[in-house]
């Protein structure tokens, strides 16, 4: 497989939707490696089960990667890079809400709580991993 982080040319769609995938199944899986260690160690001690909880892991990670990959052309620009964090934070924080509460016990307000900790986490991280590997 081919260096996924060489793909430069920012106008290749399906290229950067990979990228993305690629990016947030890596964080996916070290989430779910995680649970499954603390599982392990502590046994069920959660308000979800180790399949719900990978499972809110694996749908940040994907919907979260899949909305970086389709939105990395405008992260060349600092205001880009701004508004693709706070996209990609709220597919990220969900799955973090749902991998801890499951998805039955979610209300509005931690559908508001998502939102606001996405707009104002999201940014300050996009622009932190623009200035980190944007070397061109």
């Amino acid at each position: 497989m081919r260096d996924l982080d060489a793909v430069r040319d920012y106008n290749q769609p399906v290229a950067n939707v990979v990228w993305g995938l690629y990016w947030g199944l890596c964080g996916a899986v070290f989430y779910s490696l995680v649970a499954v260690l603390i599982h392990i160690a502590d046994g069920p001690t959660g308000r979800t089960s180790l399949g719900a909880t990978i499972e809110g892991y694996f749908l940040g990670g994907v919907i979260g990667g899949m909305a970086l990959g389709m939105l990395r052309p405008i992260t060349r620009f600092g205001w880009g890079a701004a508004l693709t964090g706070a996209v990609v934070a709220v597919p990220v924080w969900m799955g973090g809400l749902v991998a801890v509460e499951g998805w039955t016990r979610i209300d509005q307000a931690d559908l508001q709580m998502v939102v606001l900790v996405s707009a104002i986490s999201g940014p300050i991280c996009g622009l932190a991993a623009r200035r980190r590997f944007n070397r061109t």
